[in-house]
């Protein structure tokens, strides 16, 4: 064993030695090996790691397509067909529905609006988890009035009914209904699709003779074992196809869609994380070719000892073992200090991430993640110390025979250490176009105009329970006296309220056919998205209105039914036509014997989906005419922050019933912010990447020219006594510099253009060869590169003549 250990203590003696070149060596490392650990600990945990339930490769999602209508391929279901898929397929041994919703539970701490899930029975034996306390729910409460029952999280049992050990039977208050907790489910349990769920309660539908046009389900389900994704896929096709035929009206040219659980989860952020893996891994690159060059300089130094080494009987592995020994030491030390650096890195990234990751799914330091470091660290070593052992082993006697002056690299070593800089540049390079071509997509989609001024606007929602608020003029009273309070206070400016607010997530459609057209052919009747608004949504969102008049007080009840078109849904329906007094029924029959509606006015298109999608064709609705009893509310400050309003929002409900609560606290500003996240944080840390990049290759350049003009110096100290003047040896120095870097540049627009080529999917309306990108990148580096060669160069004029003709 001490034999063993010998070289590895000779190797840090020798390192100990060399205080300023270990701690670089390590230093270099420790940032390589870190970044590259904490991007793999994010990219582990979402994309490698198996969800937290048994056998989680046969959870799927499943989906209703219709592309054939030219809708989503991937779209929810109806309870109507929910319910033959679950009788009628072959291929899962369970099949459930849900959906959210947020219940207000009340008690003697108060009111609070809860984030919750309505599951059909068997939800939890689907993914395979069973309850901590309890049980969950039966066939008999599945159905509808006898499911007032719930089943806990085990967080909200914690922190909210302080896990009372005699919880299963206890009665609690939600929407007014008293329901009995029949379970808790064990601590870390989660359905992200469901995300913060404090409880789950069952659906409660009649799905046997449920409707097939209200499409609000989403459907999750366990294939049976042995049965493929293709075979699964095959099932539901089949079963699509059968409805399609048995409903044509309802089913006409919708399909069946499957994807596995896993995939859905990730959406799409496997492009951008394997892009960021790819960028960290390059700059642990140009880490182990700037160690290689140090190594190499190390090693020239040491030329001499060696040649004597090998006089005197040390082979060529010996030799080659040492430098390794060094390299793998040095490699084990940086891995050491890199974990420390991950576990800050880590957190960084976790608060720029672009989704909230449930604890199962949380990125960690854990034993994958260590081999993972392990690997990195013993691969780093051979990387950057392989060169230069090989390099060692050429010309041993020579050394010998040069005396001093046999310290230097000789041709091929200098040769060496050039390319290895013009690799750092042409690297360099391609992440500063990466980082460049983000960043100007980031600002291109930043820049684009949602439709309204999010800017000092709060939201917030608000649920009136059915059993209180079941007649539609009760719920009008209290929305109309809730404004009244919320205009009123000190700091507003405007209020009012919509379904649901732009970029939140929750679309609703419906079919409608126009007067004078023919009933559509099932499956081809007209589709457009809709909101229930007041009279003072579009002014407090600043929405313009175009044609027409808006939504207005006189629109009530018992007036004729009006809507409000977008400029997207004008433009789709009425080409080349003024669609205001146009008239329109929901549904495909214009003989069904409900009221017509009038289109009264036409508004600004918006983009509810995000900034980077195309606004849909919409319409907005009376409030009034069609109330809701859960409804966003929004409010625009007056001026500061808009947070500071919620106090007193509130107090003001409170006033008006204090068995309710608000919930989905948010600024416009935020929620716009969330759809942007994955772009934000793909940018930031590309742009961090390619500064580190900037930084090693500058060093890289700042090394090979410093020592090359170490080298010569007696060479500049005869050209200057020769009559060479200072200007002369600047321009000698740059010019070595300068053919280096336009090497590695030129390598690197090859490099660069092929990365801007794979990151295209990830870019919003920037070519992958952006002409600006692909000029101020190489500019940029060429100034550091400038800086990094006129330094040394400097330095060079300096020399004494006579001063350097004494050096031999």
């Amino acid at each position: 064993m001490s034999s063993l250990l010998r070289p590895v203590r000779q190797a840090g003696r020798r390192l100990l030695r060399a205080p300023g070149f270990t701690l670089v060596a390590v230093a270099t490392l420790a940032l390589g090996i870190g970044a590259n650990t904490a991007v793999f600990s994010v990219v582990e945990s979402i994309l490698l790691r198996p969800l937290p339930y048994p056998e989680p490769d046969r959870l799927v999602m499943l989906w209703e397509d219709f592309s054939r209508r030219g809708g989503n391929p991937k779209d929810w279901f109806s309870p109507g067909n929910f319910y033959d898929w679950r009788e009628q397929n072959t291929s899962f041994t369970g099949m459930s529905a849900f959906t959210s919703y947020s219940p207000t539970l009340v008690d003697d701490a108060g009111a609070e609006r809860l984030r919750a899930g309505a599951v059909t029975q068997g939800f939890f034996r689907v993914l395979g988890v069973d309850p901590l306390l309890g049980r969950t729910f039966t066939a008999d409460e599945d159905t509808p009035g006898r499911n007032r029952v719930a089943v806990l999280s085990y967080g909200f049992w914690q922190s909210r009914l302080g896990g009372a050990p005699d919880i299963i039977g206890r009665t609690i208050s939600l929407d007014g209904e008293p329901t009995t907790v029949v379970g808790v489910m064990p601590r870390g349990f989660a359905f992200p699709l469901l995300p913060q769920s404090a409880l789950w309660t069952p659906l409660g539908a009649d799905l046997a003779n449920g409707p097939r046009s209200d499409i609000y389900l989403q459907a999750v389900g366990r294939m049976r074992p042995g049965v493929t994704l293709a075979a699964a896929r095959s099932d539901i096709r089949s079963i699509a196809a059968r409805l399609e035929k048995d409903y044509p009206r309802a089913n006409q040219g919708v399909g069946a869609a499957l994807t596995p659980l896993h995939e859905t989860l990730i959406g799409d952020m496997r492009p951008g994380l394997l892009t960021l893996l790819a960028a960290v891994g390059l700059v642990l690159l140009i880490a182990c070719v700037n160690l290689a060059n140090l190594l190499l300089v190390r090693s020239a130094s040491r030329r001499r000892e060696r040649a004597i080494r090998t006089a005197l009987g040390a082979g060529p592995a010996r030799l080659a073992a040492d430098v390794l020994v060094e390299s793998f030491l040095l490699a084990v030390v940086g891995a050491g200090a890199g974990l420390v650096l991950a576990a800050w890195l880590l957190d960084a990234l976790l608060a720029l991430a672009p989704i909230t990751l449930p604890s199962a799914f949380t990125p960690r330091l854990d034993p994958t993640v260590l081999a993972f470091t392990i690997g990195l660290a013993v691969l780093t070593g051979l990387a950057f110390g392989l060169l230069p052992a090989l390099h060692g082993l050429r010309d041993q006697v020579a050394g010998l025979k040069e005396g001093a002056a046999g310290s230097g690299l000789g041709r091929g070593g200098r040769r060496l250490r050039s390319g290895l800089v013009a690799g750092q540049v042409a690297l360099a390079f391609a992440l500063l176009v990466g980082a460049g071509l983000l960043l100007r997509s980031f600002v291109a989609l930043q820049s684009v105009d949602p439709g309204f001024q999010p800017r000092g606007v709060l939201t917030f929602q608000i649920g009136l329970p059915a059993a209180e608020y079941s007649e539609n003029a009760r719920v009008n009273t209290f929305f109309n006296d809730f404004l009244a309070r919320i205009r009123a206070l000190p700091g507003v400016g405007e209020a009012g309220m919509v379904s649901s607010v732009p970029m939140s997530g929750n679309d609703t459609d419906a079919s409608f056919v126009i007067e004078g057209e023919p009933a559509p052919a099932p499956g081809q009747g007209k589709v457009i998205w809709y909101r229930q608004v007041d009279p003072d949504y579009f002014p407090t969102m600043r929405i313009p209105l175009l044609e027409g008049r808006g939504i207005q007080p006189s629109d009530g009840p018992d007036g004729p039914r009006v809507a409000v078109l977008s400029e997207t849904a004008a433009q789709r329906f009425f080409p080349g036509q003024d669609p205001v007094g146009k008239r329109f029924k929901p549904g495909s029959d214009p003989t069904r014997d409900i009221p017509w509606w009038t289109i009264i006015g036409v508004v600004g298109s918006v983009r509810h989906v995000g900034l980077d999608a195309a606004p849909k064709a919409e319409m907005y609705i009376s409030q009034a005419q069609a109330p809701r009893r859960s409804m966003t509310l929004v409010v625009r400050a007056r001026r500061g922050d808009p947070l500071r309003l919620v106090p007193s929002v509130r107090a003001a409900l409170h006033d008006i019933d204090p068995r309710l609560a608000i919930s989905q606290v948010h600024t416009e500003d935020a929620i716009i912010g969330r759809t942007i996240a994955l772009p934000r944080f793909l940018t930031l840390c590309l742009i961090a990447f390619g500064l580190m990049a900037l930084v090693l290759a500058g060093i890289g350049i700042y090394g090979v020219i410093a020592y090359t003009v170490g080298q010569r110096t007696r060479e500049m100290g005869i050209r200057m006594a020769l009559g060479a003047g200072r200007g002369d040896v600047v321009r000698l120095v740059m010019a070595q510099g300068s053919v280096i870097v336009a090497v590695g540049l030129a390598v690197g627009l090859l490099a660069a253009l092929a990365l801007g080529r794979a990151i295209r999917g990830l870019l919003f309306h920037v070519p992958s060869a952006d002409a600006i990108t692909f000029v101020v990148a190489p500019v940029v580096l060429a100034g550091v590169a400038i800086l990094a060669v006129y330094i040394p160069a400097r330095r060079a004029t300096r020399v004494e003549p006579l001063d350097a003709l004494r050096t031999e």
